[in-house]
């Protein structure tokens, strides 16, 4: 690794750590707090013209996501009524099998946008590895909610 991507891979790793914290303080007081889109920016730098084209491939996600996040509170409903109507274990595992399909459905989604991201960067950009790896663990539960920009929650998944 040369001195200049170890500088990058250094920027992003302080830059993640100091969103991650500076986030959580201004959510404690109702201020700013970074949502994944922003995120994706200042890890990256990206252009104008790089920003809409992100924006374009995680509505897009979210879009092709909305009946896969149906299904999966479905299946966690399922999950739920067959324990406490304590139905035999196969029923059980016949929902958690449901629930399993469905959450690898979602884990693809997210991998196919972070692809297409990933797509969207220059060769420099892509050299970056703390900001790809930080947008790798960004795209986990993207789309769990109608709302992927949210501020990522590491306490949220399917």
């Amino acid at each position: 690794m040369n001195a200049r991507s170890t500088c990058n891979t250094i920027a992003a790793l302080v830059a993640v750590l100091v969103l991650g914290s500076v986030g959580d303080a201004l959510a404690q007081r109702g201020g700013f707090v970074p949502g994944r889109h922003d995120i994706l920016i200042d890890s990256f730098q990206l252009s104008r013209d790089q920003e809409r084209a992100v924006k374009t491939i995680l509505d897009d996600a979210s879009k092709t996501a909305a009946p896969v996040r149906e299904a999966i509170l479905e299946a966690r409903a399922g999950i739920l009524a067959a324990i406490q109507a304590a139905r035999p274990q196969e029923d059980i595992d016949a929902a958690a099998q449901a629930y399993a399909v469905q959450s690898t459905a979602m884990a693809e989604i997210e991998m196919r946008a972070l692809a297409k991201i990933v797509q969207t960067l220059t060769p420099e950009q892509r050299t970056n590895q703390a900001a790809v790896l930080s947008t790798f663990r960004l795209m986990r539960g993207a789309f769990i909610n109608k709302n992927w920009n949210e501020a990522p929650n590491p306490d949220k998944g399917y």
